[in-house]
């Protein structure tokens, strides 16, 4: 890529060490890692990727972002596909495409899901969406000793080796414990040596997802705050995002990126004044956080509480889900469309709900199903409520940036309104 060789198509795990370690290299056949904060990557041994960076730990320190996507092409005609979610790469979002039309269509099937898209310059004007795709120069891409892949000792031990390994093993631990017998009677005679200060050991992860109730009450104590009227102009939308996404809108409030965030859009209706009811459109979104009124066109967006929280419960199957969605929103009047998330087989696990009920209700519904995940609600023109969501999909992220995050969510909120 870009003239440097770069590993893609790993399988990310919690970060682990020791036998654990060895085991899970083994189990999946993938002899090589590399350790990346909470996670650790593992690659096959095709091509000998020993010293080889990442492509997905490059990209991550490349793009910064917690929410993205991105879709590069090799120089061998091959494509990966990342997925990161809350900073962590997803176990299965390192996906190497030998098709091209099979990655744009993987691309394009995961784009409304709310990732920050990116992409190599010559697959961005192919995908469906071009004006929402970031492109990233393969050549600014750095790389850092750290991003290296290295073999897992001991990976590729096979049975009949076994017997041999023990007695090393044994051995070594006879020479281990010489050793560290010559120590303890060294510092009898000679007084204990300064102690070493160890490496501190990996922070644990939390798994966190989001909390549906907590972003629809977010959502419902802004619209209260803000309603979103204005004289003379008609509402097109009004959207609460878990992570929002909107490139445009991010490129006048970058800070914005990957949060929870109200966002509402208006157009001046026909035969009216511009000059007039932009001036009146102005000092009403002026409570807003950030505001723009543009001819018959104008869009606001304040930021919500943070809406993670930590998951512990057991996954459940896709028929479960479906079955409990079906039941809670399909029996009272909702529109239900399912859609096969990427690299499934055709397993349905992202849902469109469509519903005439209030936020109140919509609250109460969601919260008879524990492992709905919304990820959007949004009304339009159609004058009725709009969900994305999801099974419960949780995804590792550092316990001190969590507990941050959960202690804003309780008490304050992410940004101070201007």
């Amino acid at each position: 890529m870009g003239g440097r060789r770069f590993a893609a198509g790993l399988y990310w795990l919690e970060r682990t060490g020791g036998a654990r370690h060895v085991r899970n290299a083994r189990r999946f056949s993938r002899p090589f890692f590399i350790h990346l904060d909470a996670q650790t990557g593992y690659a096959d041994g095709g091509g000998d990727p020993a010293d080889t960076p990442s492509l997905a730990a490059a990209l991550q320190a490349h793009i910064g972002s917690d929410f993205w996507m991105a879709l590069m092409e090799g120089d061998d005609g091959r494509i990966a596909l990342i997925k990161v979610r809350d900073g962590a790469i997803l176990a299965d979002g390192d996906e190497l495409f030998e098709d091209r039309a099979d990655a744009l269509a993987a691309f394009d099937r995961a784009r409304d899901i709310g990732w920050t898209l990116h992409a190599s310059p010559e697959l961005c004007a192919e995908t469906a969406c071009p004006e929402r795709v970031n492109a990233i120069d393969p050549a600014a891409i750095g790389v850092r000793d750290s991003m290296l892949l290295a073999p897992v000792p001991f990976a590729r031990l096979h049975r009949r080796h076994a017997a041999t390994a023990l007695c090393l093993a044994a051995a070594g631990a006879a020479a281990l414990a010489a050793w560290q017998n010559r120590d303890t009677l060294l510092a009898l005679v000679a007084g204990a040596a300064p102690a070493v200060e160890r490496a501190a050991a990996p922070e644990p992860s939390v798994p966190a997802t989001i909390d549906s109730a907590a972003l629809i009450a977010a959502c419902r104590q802004a619209l209260v705050r803000r309603p979103p009227y204005l004289p003379a102009w008609r509402t097109s939308l009004v959207s609460c995002d878990a992570r929002f996404a909107e490139q445009a809108l991010i490129a006048v409030r970058p800070e914005l990126s990957g949060r929870a965030v109200l966002l509402a859009r208006w157009r001046l209706e026909s035969g009216l004044s511009e000059p007039l009811h932009r001036r009146i459109a102005e000092r009403h979104l002026s409570r807003w956080y950030a505001a723009s009124v543009t001819g018959d066109h104008a869009w606001a967006v304040a930021p919500l509480v943070p809406v993670l929280r930590a998951w512990q419960e057991p996954a459940r199957s896709t028929i479960a889900f479906r079955r409990d969605v079906d039941r809670g929103f399909g029996a009272r009047g909702a529109r239900i469309a399912w859609q096969a998330a990427p690299g499934t087989s055709g397993a349905a696990e992202i849902v469109a709900i469509a519903t005439v009920r209030p936020l109140k209700d919509i609250a109460r519904l969601a919260a008879d199903i524990p492992d709905l995940e919304i990820t959007r609600i949004f009304h339009a023109e159609e004058g009725h409520w709009r969900l994305t969501a999801r099974p419960a999909a949780p995804a590792a992220m550092p316990r001190s940036r969590f507990k941050m995050l959960a202690r804003r969510s309780a008490n304050a909120p992410a940004m101070q309104d201007r």
